[in-house]
């Protein structure tokens, strides 16, 4: 599912029922306003499910190098429409995949399987890079 767009689309849809609702006021017709407030509200509990979809594949996914763009874009629009100031969600995401992969990294360090030990390696540097891309250190 492309989330960005389906918001997008409900976001006009919301618009124009917003305009509708607006003009049936102007016209005195309050019983059609009200029907459409009601739209409104249902319009808006879409939105929201499709905001909870996102954070939910955003919360459930583990951060790498291949899902990196993705789940870039899942947070910018958690941000948007959690009207933060700075990308904090993928921010605290990129420091926890660190963290995690370390962890893991000294387990296989222990294991003696240096083939993923590299990858994980890697994959730390290649997180650290978007870090350091996204939020300046």
């Amino acid at each position: 599912m492309n989330f960005k767009l389906e918001l997008l689309k409900k976001e006009l849809e919301l618009e124009l029922k917003h305009d509708e609702k607006n003009k049936a006021i102007l016209a005195q017709q309050y019983d059609k306003a009200a029907t459409i407030r009601d739209e409104e509200k249902t319009i808006t509990l879409a939105i929201d499910e499709i905001i909870c979809q996102v954070e939910k594949m955003f919360n459930e996914t583990i951060l790498t190098a291949e899902n990196y763009k993705q789940q870039k874009e899942y947070s910018k629009l958690l941000m948007r429409y959690n009207v933060e100031t700075e990308n904090i969600i993928l921010k605290e995401k990129i420091i926890a995949s660190i963290k995690y992969y370390n962890q893991i990294r000294t387990i296989e360090l222990s294991n003696k399987n240096k083939t993923l030990y590299i990858n994980l390696g890697l994959e730390i540097e290649c997180l650290k890079t978007y870090f350091k891309d996204c939020f300046s250190l």
